[in-house]
């Protein structure tokens, strides 16, 4: 590839990239019940209480995860002065950026400049990796230690001789990533190691290089101190066995079939397309090449496979080896290495064109999104328009190139179609969705109504948008027993008493507390009418008006 041309080719990639993961950042809401909210309350604890060892919520210890992700999360706050939603996604995307520049690097290394720009293409507009870029989970920042810990294997892989450098490197890699979710750190990349490992020329080199003692020390050195610490914390035997060990054991809720993760790959879209034939070609013609991203995606897989607790996103550490794989294959057609296949050669052309009229679908589509929202900026309708006519300019240059064989003009026409629509989508859309999903502005109210001395307390809800936008703690009630100790608790003076609950469980809440409904969150819109009952109610709890009467 030619060096203007690769330079030019890489600078617009990773612009395309850093606006996708940083345009309009804080504009959507946090929505979950847990997820975002969660993790940015626990990061702004650190803060409150000095304890940045101890992860800490809504009053409860939190040991599932170790400390490193909060610890960015808590930076970036201090950083930006407060937390927000910005500020708590900001480490996802600079963790996803990182990440495209480290499968850029295994690009070079395996590879060709042409394949390493085209993996960070393809990474970058995969449905999941394009989604966590833009959410205040630890997943993006453990993508990027998984990602440099293969980056350090591959090399060491190429120069098992020299141990010190690329072992230590690894080892070091594996224990940060350790140090955000634990021990699939070490799953990932030891169950590519085993897979590899038989068909390498020099074994024995290999693996001494692999299992390097000073490395190894550093990781100890590194781990261990927390979670000795934690482990020696009150009931942090019990918490850990809790929360961690049974998500190995049993589905905690999430029981799916062992070929979940199969299924999942749809969230690799639209390049799921693309991938099976990039499968094909890189186990019959560039096995040694590939053959270690190869052992990334099947051992990932087959290890998450076994873990009984399953989620998309525990596969996205699998994602960079995918957007390797469907780079190189789209680099090799780019390139012509096609051409003794024409039908092939063909049908990837057109699996180019059908990616780019999915492109022109989804922006035609994007018009209906008002439906789910009161909120429309008053350039919405034309912002879409313009959009639309632009893809549709692009489907239609697609073709024209693809017509002429040019298949370098009909992947970035595909590439930049792609670009557009996420940016757009997740920059402008999908925050137009926050009052169906996110009960903000409900609690930004609570906090005009609800002095910081008076008892709060959630009734039969755990969500962390509570604790998170009131800033403070919201203990939860679970029973009626439990909610009627609660009211008897309450002073009998001018101090009241608060409940947020769902209207669903109000009149249990009213007859039990002897409260008033003080507040309905109207501007939360339910996905269905029968789902009404997922509003959330503030009820006021006075024992002092009660008892002069």
């Amino acid at each position: 590839m030619k060096s203007i041309a690769f330079f030019t080719a890489t600078v617009l990639v990773f612009t395309g990239l850093t606006v996708l993961g940083f345009l309009n950042l804080g504009q959507k809401s946090f929505w979950a019940s847990h997820a975002e909210s969660r993790r940015a309350d626990i990061a702004r604890n650190m803060i409150k209480t000095g304890d940045y060892i101890v992860p800490s919520v809504n009053d409860k210890v939190i040991l599932t995860k170790p400390p490193l992700y909060y610890w960015a999360l808590a930076a970036s706050f201090k950083i930006n002065g407060k937390a927000t939603e910005a500020s708590a996604r900001v480490p996802s995307a600079l963790a996803g950026v990182a990440t495209a520049m480290v499968v850029f690097l295994i690009g070079l290394a395996l590879f060709d400049s042409l394949t390493a720009i085209l993996a960070v293409a393809v990474l970058s507009t995969s449905y999941l990796f394009s989604f966590f870029l833009r959410f205040a989970e630890l997943d993006m920042l453990f993508t990027f230690f998984i990602t440099l810990s293969f980056y350090f294997l591959v090399r060491l892989y190429q120069n098992p001789d020299r141990p010190k450098k690329w072992g230590f490197c690894f080892w070091l890699a594996a224990a940060l990533g350790f140090l955000v979710k634990g021990p699939f750190a070490l799953l990932y990349p030891i169950g590519a190691f085993m897979l590899v490992l038989p068909f390498s020329k020099n074994r024995s080199s290999f693996a001494k290089s692999f299992f390097n003692l000073p490395g190894i020390a550093l990781f100890a050195i590194i781990v261990l101190p927390w979670f000795v610490y934690v482990y020696l914390y009150t009931d942090a035997a019990a918490i850990f066995t809790e929360e961690v060990a049974q998500r190995i054991t049993d589905s905690r809720g999430k029981n799916h079939s062992p070929f979940f993760y199969l299924e999942s790959l749809v969230n690799f879209s639209p390049w799921l397309i693309v991938l099976p034939l990039a499968l094909w070609r890189a186990v019959d013609v560039e096995m040694r090449r590939s053959g270690l991203i190869l052992a990334w995606l099947i051992g990932g897989l087959a290890i998450a496979s076994l873990i009984s607790a399953k989620n998309h996103h525990y596969i996205l550490p699998l994602y960079p080896a995918m957007a390797l794989l469907t780079g190189r294959y789209v680099a090799v057609h780019l390139k012509g290495g096609l051409n003794d296949n024409y039908m092939l050669e063909s049908i990837t052309g057109w699996l180019g064109i059908f990616i780019s009229f999915l492109v022109f679908l989804t922006l035609a589509a994007l018009p209906f999104a008002p439906r789910f929202t009161t909120e429309v900026p008053r350039l919405y309708p034309y912002m879409n328009a313009g959009l639309v006519i632009v893809c549709a300019l692009l489907l239609a240059i697609a073709l024209r190139f693809y017509r002429g064989r040019n298949f370098t003009g009909l992947w970035i026409s595909v590439i930049t179609g792609l670009f557009i629509t996420l940016i757009f989508a997740h920059a402008f859309v999908v925050p137009q969705l926050n009052s169906r999903n996110s009960h903000k502005n409900f609690l930004v109210n609570i906090r005009k109504i609800v002095d910081r001395q008076n008892p709060l307390r959630m009734y039969k809800i755990e969500n962390f948008q509570t604790t998170f936008y009131l800033d403070r703690s919201s203990p939860v009630i679970w029973n009626k027993n439990d909610l009627e100790k609660f009211v008897k608790t309450i002073d009998r003076g001018d101090v009241k008493g608060y409940l947020i609950t769902k209207k669903r469980f109000l009149v249990e809440a009213l007859e039990i507390s002897g409260g008033k409904t003080r507040m309905t969150d109207n501007y939360f819109i339910p996905h269905t009418a029968s789902k009404d009952g997922n509003r959330f109610v503030l009820i006021e709890v006075d024992r002092g008006k009660e008892d002069k009467l």
